[in-house]
């Protein structure tokens, strides 16, 4: 399926530019492919404090979750995956903030 690229108004609001996304395409393996996009649909549910992004919106990844029917170990396995992903990206956006 094709997906459009994001606008350069669209990567701002995620604290990204254009720039970001050049290099090597990177591969996702099949068994974190759900991981992933359920993380890219949670592009613009970022809590912005004053110094920019400071987490998800929790509430939006339980609905998905729900939605997509995970529960128990599943839900919790994924939040997991998340929240790490979340780390990553958060560490990733201070770091230009800083700059």
């Amino acid at each position: 399926m094709y997906t459009p690229a994001p606008t350069e108004r669209e990567l701002e609001a995620s604290g990204l530019t254009l720039e970001d996304l050049a290099g090597d395409a990177v591969e996702v393996w099949p068994e974190n492919l759900l991981t992933y996009k359920v993380f890219a649909d949670l592009q613009t549910q970022w809590n912005v404090g004053m110094g920019g992004p400071i987490g998800l919106n929790y509430l939006t990844l339980f609905a998905k979750l729900d939605r997509l029917g995970l529960a128990g170990e599943q839900a919790d396995d994924m939040e997991d995956d998340i929240r790490a992903m979340e780390h990553e990206a958060l560490k990733v956006m201070n770091e230009r903030s800083e700059v």
